[in-house]
């Protein structure tokens, strides 16, 4: 009987330990996958900060821009009159940043400014070239353009009440071209202006212009870096 009851001790502990042999491995499976885990997330979190970093820098440096616009964005105390480059001020989803870099073409770049005194009083401190919009001076603009063709860029475009009537000046016209591979049947007398959304811009049959893709898009800086920030 004894041995009876030793067997089936036996065969109870046999099983007991095949469970917990079971269990120790799975365990260690787990253990092996969360550390594969923290690695990759660690991984993440480098190339993030990196890019933070990366993005952080590009906008403190103001880089990209024309050497007078930099000296003035990179003291905003010493001006506080600028509100800010052109570019900086508009919000565009990603996928049409290209889109509105080439049609704004050079305004990308000009500092904007809430009256003609501010702007006069800048170009008469600053020995560099500057370019300005003078907010109190842009006149009241009522579009002429009916029925768009395609959707409108402007419509795509965010930014604060005061900038509308700019926009509506500097792309007002301009529609996007959807088909990439399509360039527009554009006449010579055609009143609306044609971008697509990799950066290809038309316009009266005679201008081309490309934004090309060696640099990324100097719209949506801030955009990217708050969206890093958050992940």
């Amino acid at each position: 009987l004894d041995v009876e009851k030793y067997e089936k001790n036996n065969a109870a502990l046999s099983e007991e330990l095949s469970t917990l042999q079971s269990n120790h491995s799975e365990l260690e499976k787990n253990i092996l996958s969360l550390k594969e885990k923290s690695i990759s997330l660690q991984s993440r979190k480098t190339a993030l900060q990196s890019q933070v970093e990366f993005y952080s820098s590009i906008i403190a440096n103001h880089d990209g821009r024309p050497e007078g616009v930099k000296n003035i964005l990179s003291n905003h105390d010493a001006y506080p009159d600028v509100i800010g480059a052109l570019s900086d001020l508009i919000d565009v989803d990603e996928s049409y940043q290209a889109a509105v870099e080439v049609a704004l073409g050079e305004y990308n770049d000009y500092l904007v400014v809430k009256s003609r005194k501010n702007a006069e009083k800048l170009i008469a401190d600053s020995s560099h070239r500057l370019s300005i919009f003078a907010l109190d001076s842009i006149p009241k603009v009522i579009s002429t353009q009916e029925g768009y063709p395609a959707t409108s860029l402007l419509s795509l475009v965010k930014c604060k009440k005061e900038l509308k009537g700019l926009l509506t000046i500097l792309i007002g016209d301009v529609c996007v071209l959807e088909d990439e591979k399509k360039n527009p049947d554009i006449k010579s007398l055609d009143t609306w202006k044609w971008v697509s959304k990799s950066g290809r811009y038309y316009c009266r049959g005679f201008i081309h212009k490309s934004i090309g893709s060696d640099s990324e898009s100097i719209i949506g800086r801030k955009q990217k870096l708050e969206l890093l920030k958050m992940e």
